[in-house]
């Protein structure tokens, strides 16, 4: 098995170039801890890369554990080393994590992600009014 660490790349890359370095990869490690959304992530399972990251933000919301991808717990850099090891050394899970993850960077878009909020900052407001009226609901929460 060999492993080759690109890293950061020095400046935005255009979309050709961008795509060679995607086309190149076989996994795709987004070890960010601070990164709000990560285009990036949606950009590898574009490119039907398998995705290893950690459970929250954009990964959380795109990524399946277990089917186009692994999630290790936030901040569990062990688990995250582990979770990596795992699937370079898995050639056969590669593939099908690969295809799962353009099926859902295909089916993401901007009017779903609006959509999404939308549904949350009605829930939200629908929360904050019941408890203005004095009608609290213990249900209301948010869905995602």
């Amino acid at each position: 098995m060999t492993v080759t660490a690109v890293g950061g790349l020095p400046e935005i890359q255009p979309g050709d170039d961008l795509a060679a370095h995607y086309a190149s990869a076989d996994v795709f490690l987004f070890p960010s801890i601070t990164e709000t959304f990560g285009n990036v992530t949606l950009e590898a399972m574009a490119s039907g890369l398998a995705v290893v990251a950690y459970d929250y933000a954009a990964a959380q919301q795109y990524v399946r554990h277990g089917v186009s991808g692994l999630l290790a717990p936030q901040g569990d850099a062990a688990e995250f080393v582990r979770m990596a090891a795992q699937l370079a050394r898995n050639r056969n899970l590669r593939p099908s994590f690969g295809l799962e993850a353009r099926r859902a960077a295909e089916a993401a878009s901007w009017d779903r992600a609006f959509d999404d909020l939308e549904r949350v900052l009605r829930n939200i407001a629908g929360t904050v009014r019941a408890e203005v009226d004095g009608t609290r609901r213990e249900s209301a929460h948010v869905e995602t």
